[in-house]
């Protein structure tokens, strides 16, 4: 099995920590004060896009890679102590690894 270092989710959150870090100095180029004064009607939809309510095939690009969203269900699993220890002492997010091993073996058991 590979070695696995950062899950989907944390690559996520380093990448919306990335974009969305206050830096010193920096100035919104927003015009706020318009976007608190817009009303519903102000707002132009665009009639070329189509209207999405069905989200269970979308896929978050990262770079160049696609990633597919799974949904998750939550569940009870009993892990050993010393299995929960070492993911939890690879930092934050340790469920999304278990998560991330399970379905790389997954992937790899597939005919």
């Amino acid at each position: 099995m590979a070695k696995y270092e950062l899950s989907q989710c944390e690559r996520q959150a380093n990448m919306k920590e990335q974009i969305t870090t206050y830096k010193p100095g920096m100035k919104s180029e927003t015009d706020w004060e318009r976007v608190r004064n817009l009303r519903d009607e102000d707002i132009v939809i665009d009639e070329d896009a189509p209207h999405v309510t069905d989200w269970s095939d979308a896929v978050l690009m990262y770079g160049d890679k696609a990633i597919t969203l799974h949904a998750k269900s939550p569940i009870t699993l009993r892990l050993d102590t010393d299995i929960i220890t070492w993911f939890k002492s690879l930092g934050p997010r340790y469920q999304t690894r278990i998560n991330a091993v399970l379905r790389e073996v997954m992937e790899q058991s597939k005919p």
